[in-house]
């Protein structure tokens, strides 16, 4: 198969779970003897083409007012204007056909779709190529996680999602990456008569073993890996950490963010208690910690960072969001609490700190408690599946119609 992936970043640009998952897929896929491409965007120029391990890679200057890549917060005004475009940018189905028009593609999987927009649908559509969408976040109910489960903002970002319902019931196949993020859109009322099939994340992880058992009077190592924003409730655990009386552990954070938060948190948090790391490699992250704190505030659809640290034995404390429950079998990888307050945040870390033993006993389990998304081999023959059964599908329904001409 020919396959074109359409994604706002892909590697190595703001390398969270999504562009790790999708790095993988395509890699995967292409070692299996795909023919594989993939578009996204860029800070700025014109389209261009290159290659990488296999891979066909075009990016282009994103066609709306800033790369939200971009280490700098904009200015309220500007994201509002930015989010307008991004409704249905037009610019973008161009983008989307031309590269269509040159790689020929048998079939098309989007992606985190922010910066092209739903017009990437449609510029596949309308060249009668099928569509299958794969659901990363809430990207087609709100612009943001965040301001979707906002009490005030939600009715009002979600006028920049009104043709998005309409819309979604015209493409071939849903993907999901967990239940969760599924029945968030089901419940909305999209993907009315759509194919739905749901694929976690896989790893292809190699087991560490179990490490030596360290002193029970050395610190517990708790460990925070994800991108520095509000949303994965890095401030929370940082007020919580460093409550008095002090916990009997060190908390180490690992991730980047925008440069004026990270620098706010790094000014008030930073101590000999409390290591910001930067961007790190997951694998040596989590042979220094003990437990991996999970602490969302908002929707996280499948968040990677479990499946790591339990394919790595280190036990997650998880906040009882999204798709994160779906990841965590209590007592066996690690625990499920509630974690929408500095209190609640407080106690799971002192319920870790007491139950040391318990939780080094779970590096035995972590690992086989997520065996099914170790399985890489089975994500792929799953996405081939669904693939091969989308084009049957949508050859079968356009049979006798002629859509190469995408009109202006």
């Amino acid at each position: 198969m020919k396959i074109l992936f359409v994604s706002t970043f892909f590697d190595p640009d703001n390398i969270g779970g999504a562009e790790v998952a999708l790095r993988n897929l395509a890699h995967g896929l292409r070692e299996r003897g795909h023919t594989i491409t993939v578009l996204c965007t860029a800070s700025g120029g014109p389209l261009r083409e290159q290659y990488d391990q296999g891979l066909k890679i075009f990016r282009v200057g994103i066609p709306n007012r800033y790369w939200p890549n971009a280490s700098n917060r904009q200015p309220v005004l500007g994201r509002l204007l930015w989010h307008a475009q991004d409704v249905y940018n037009h610019a973008a189905r161009r983008v989307v056909a031309e590269v269509i028009e040159r790689t020929r593609p048998d079939v098309v999987c989007t992606q985190n779709l922010a910066g092209f927009s739903i017009s990437a649908w449609d510029a596949s559509l309308l060249l009668g190529l099928p569509v299958v969408h794969v659901l990363n976040d809430l990207y087609l109910l709100a612009p943001s996680n965040p301001s979707y489960e906002h009490p005030l903002l939600s009715p009002w970002t979600r006028l920049f999602r009104l043709p998005h319902r309409g819309a979604s019931t015209r493409i071939d196949t849903v993907v999901a990456l967990s239940r969760s993020v599924l029945n968030e859109h089901l419940r909305a009322g999209y993907f009315t008569g759509v194919t739905t099939a749901l694929i976690p994340t896989a790893f292809q992880s190699a087991d560490p073993g179990l490490a030596g058992k360290r002193s029970a009077s050395a610190p517990l190592r708790i460990g925070f890996l994800a991108r520095l924003v509000p949303a994965k409730g890095i401030e929370l655990l940082l007020q919580a950490f460093t409550e008095s009386p002090p916990l009997d552990a060190v908390l180490r954070v690992g991730g980047v963010g925008e440069d004026r938060y990270v620098a706010r948190l790094r000014r008030r948090y930073a101590g000999p208690r409390v290591q910001f790391l930067g961007y790190v490699d997951s694998t040596e992250f989590f042979r220094d910690i003990d437990l991996c704190i999970v602490p969302s505030t908002h929707h996280d659809s499948l968040p990677t960072v479990i499946i790591e640290a339990s394919a790595n034995r280190v036990p997650v404390i998880g906040a009882r969001v999204g798709g994160i429950p779906e990841l965590i079998r209590n007592g066996e990888n690690g625990f499920v609490f509630e974690l929408r307050t500095r209190r609640q945040v407080r106690e799971a870390l002192e319920f870790a700190c007491a139950h040391r033993a318990e939780l080094a006993a779970m590096r035995a389990s972590a690992r086989a408690a997520i065996a099914p998304l170790l399985d890489r081999p089975r994500q792929l023959a799953d996405y081939e599946a669904v693939f091969e059964r989308t084009m049957t599908r949508a050859n079968a329904r356009d049979v006798g119609i002629d859509r190469r001409v995408l009109p202006s």
